[in-house]
């Protein structure tokens, strides 16, 4: 942990320890302006117009998904997403990060992603199911 305070800070880590999923807005598009004011901050434009564009492809691909909370499906994968912010992640990786769930809980493909992103999404997004299928004895699956 001291690694990650020295690399970004006390207040993105204390930022990232106190998430708190239930006191999270669930407005979708609401996270998602968040994590675009975010990513402006150090990224260019035309990484910012691909972060958009994942999260369009995702919110359609999720359309009509619900949590067993009732919340949208989207809401979990841009909550994810938020807590990577803390980071300042590339464009490639806040992009994974909102697509992660399409290939597992839609009929959406690896190849599908390949086609409308590239390879390298493509290929992360489909690791990150398999990841998703490890068991983790006694820990939170937030470890992911």
């Amino acid at each position: 942990m001291a690694n990650v305070w020295y690399a970004y800070g006390l207040e993105a880590m204390e930022d990232f320890l106190s998430y708190d999923e239930e006191d999270s807005n669930t407005d979708d598009v609401k996270i998602m302006e968040q994590i675009i004011h975010t990513a402006s901050k150090y990224l260019p434009e035309e990484d910012i117009r691909k972060i958009q564009r994942a999260y369009i492809y995702a919110a359609q691909a999720h359309v009509g998904q619900k949590r067993l909370s009732g919340e949208d499906y989207i809401v979990h994968p841009l909550r994810a997403t938020q807590i990577l912010m803390t980071l300042k992640p590339d464009a490639v990786t806040i992009q994974t990060c909102i697509l992660h769930d399409v290939i597992e809980d839609t009929d959406i493909t690896h190849d599908d992603i390949k086609k409308e992103f590239w390879q390298e999404i493509a290929d992360l997004c489909e690791w990150l199911v398999k990841v998703s299928k490890v068991r983790y004895h006694g820990e939170d699956r937030q470890i992911e």
